[in-house]
């Protein structure tokens, strides 16, 4: 056994036997506490203690309890029999992940040593280009309303609540931004530096698939438009979890490619079928509308093996591994919200009834211009999906093939399950096809110019493609919609800071989080009553006490004649107006 196996395996049966311990002793805790202990100490550690109503009746109701001990048992004890199997078999583990690491390195190796003088310097230009845009837009604009829902309801508590939370879709990012939650910086750029990194890696990632197909200069005018591109650009700067969906995309279909070429000996298959449950699972645990990503990938598995009639252990046993997995990290969703809860995340039927054409412009509009209603782009969308089909027909590589095949498919889905199921999720899942929309550029642009090699017109192509995407993103409504709200909302909070104030009576839902993360930023915590009768810090506020403050809406809200009265006779001094608020004081 050599030295660096024998460590991994030491690594291996520590982590297990720490693993199996915990399990051990949160499942004892379980048993011998109560429904009402355990109530007591979730809502105590997310400071929401008067949210109980709401957590037992929606979220973790008592005759979920006793299922959930017994449950946690039955895992305790199916985990303590797999713990001593896993330590039985950790040298052959051990070899796994040294094997692994080795590859890895390897091939990392490769990409580097086959850089090209000329390649690296437009390369590390590009890359460079990305990095200031994005250290611009973090410093640029503030956070958005989901970004600081986040911080309040999972970052600021920690790892375990972030990890544990039902309500958290964005997992894996939240643990990075806890860890990054203890660097010495504003939590604006704490909570943004993960996805910044994650953009960074994604591009690094994406030029090097690229680059394993094409020749460097068109993975270059490729990366020229992907990194600049809406969908990179916002989610490198807003702090979600999509940017680590779309790198996690992007490891998964470079494996996909890897496992289904011919020339793919038995070692390195396993070596991709291994990268490839890596990737889903991760992809799974960065956002639950991974789902579709993993169906697509499936799909484009399956055919390729019934075309082939290649082997389908490894893809069969690569699947469970993934779901299992899933399952697992999703446990307290699992289980506080049943199985439905991942369906209804990964597939939300349109809430506005949209027309078919209305809403795949919308798709390809959100991807490519970011211009907004009533801008016809499907046509474009349509005309790139039918350019491909020349090059698939004509073309003797069955990597391009494989390439063609997966453009399609993932392109034609938003049509496809529009059409047969009427389902139109949030535009914004839809951003992994970018990576599929930037396949296309050296895909027809190697095949349609073939002639044209000179340096200077690709050169030009990346210039003139990389200035449409920054002036796209630039403009695009994702990004500008709530720019100049979110500046508003940070003078406000300013203003509450400055007189102290430890409440405040919003008739504005948007300010909501952002007012509390400016006064957790502060190391205080706002009291915030509302006015929209959904809400579970909906108070009345005619023929009530009266409150320090109240942030009355002006732009969306109709107020009736009694709530106007009560306002100018109760609180008439205004403290802070714009637009669309007013914030006005109370008597004294």
């Amino acid at each position: 056994m050599s030295k660096g196996i024998r460590q991994i395996k030491i690594i291996l049966i520590t982590c297990n036997a720490l693993t199996t311990v915990i399990f051990a002793i949160g499942s004892i805790l379980l048993w011998m506490t109560d429904y009402e202990t355990l109530t007591n100490s979730v809502l105590k550690a997310v400071h929401k203690e008067d949210w109980r109503p709401y957590f037992e009746q929606h979220v973790f109701p008592p005759n979920r309890f006793k299922t959930f001990q017994y449950l946690a048992l039955l895992f305790s004890l199916a985990w303590t029999c797999f713990a001593y199997w896993f330590y039985k078999k950790s040298y052959y583990f051990a070899q796994i992940v040294s094997n692994f690491w080795q590859e890895s390195r390897a091939i990392i190796r490769q990409q580097i040593q086959q850089f090209e003088r000329q390649e690296k310097i437009f390369f590390l230009v590009l890359l460079t280009g990305f990095a200031l845009r994005g250290i611009s837009q973090i410093y640029r604009y503030e956070l958005q309303y989901d970004e600081a829902w986040t911080y309040n309801h999972f970052i600021s508590n920690g790892f375990l609540i972030s990890a544990i939370s039902p309500n958290n879709n964005h997992l894996l990012y939240s643990l990075f931004a806890c860890l990054f939650d203890y660097l010495p910086i504003g939590a604006k750029y704490s909570l943004r530096l993960p996805v910044y990194l994650g953009g960074l890696a994604t591009c690094i990632l994406f030029y090097w698939m690229i680059r394993s197909i094409w020749k460097w200069q068109w993975a270059l005018v490729a990366l020229a438009w992907f990194a600049f591109s809406p969908g990179i650009c916002f989610y490198s700067m807003y702090a979600r979890g999509y940017i680590f969906q779309i790198f996690f995309t992007l490891l998964a279909t470079w494996a996909s490619l890897k496992i289904t070429t011919k020339w793919t000996t038995k070692p390195s298959a396993n070596y991709f079928w291994f990268v490839w449950v890596l990737a889903n699972i991760l992809g799974f645990y960065s956002v639950p509308t991974y789902a579709y990503i993993w169906m697509l990938l499936n799909a484009f598995l399956c055919i390729q093996m019934i075309t082939k009639n290649t082997n389908w252990k490894p893809w069969i046993w690569a699947n469970i591994f993934v779901l299992l997995t899933t399952s697992l990290l999703y446990f307290p969703l699992l289980i506080s919200n049943g199985l439905n809860t991942l369906v209804a995340i990964a597939s939300t039927e349109a809430p506005q009834g949209e027309a078919f054409l209305n809403y795949q412009d919308k798709v390809a509009d959100w991807i490519l211009l970011g211009a907004g209603r009533l801008t016809s782009v499907y046509w474009f969308w349509c005309l790139l999906i039918l350019s491909m089909l020349p090059i698939w027909w004509k073309t003797k590589s069955n990597v391009i093939r494989r390439v063609i095949e997966l453009i399609l498919l993932f392109l034609l889905f938003p049509s496809i399950l529009n059409l047969s199921f009427g389902t139109q999720p949030p535009y914004r899942v839809w951003c992994f096809l970018t990576i599929f929309i930037a396949l296309i550029i050296p895909l027809i642009g190697s095949f349609y110019t073939s002639k044209i090699k000179t340096s200077p017109f690709l050169v030009f192509l990346a210039i003139v493609l990389s200035s449409f995407s920054i002036w796209r993103t630039e403009v695009h409504y994702a990004i500008r919609w709530s720019a100049e709200l979110d500046q508003e909302v940070k003078k406000i909070a300013t203003t509450l800071l400055d007189i102290e104030f430890s409440e405040v009576y919003l008739f504005s839902n948007y300010d909501k989080p952002l007012l509390e993360y400016y006064y957790l930023q502060d190391q205080q915590r706002l009291k915030v009553l509302m006015a929209a009768p959904d809400s579970k810090n909906h108070a009345p506020f005619i023929n009530a006490p009266i409150y320090q403050v109240v942030l009355w809406d002006k732009e969306d809200r109709v107020a009736s004649q009694e709530e106007q009265a009560w306002l100018e006779q109760y609180y008439p001094s205004i403290l802070y107006e714009d637009d669309r608020v007013v914030l006005r004081k109370a008597n004294q």
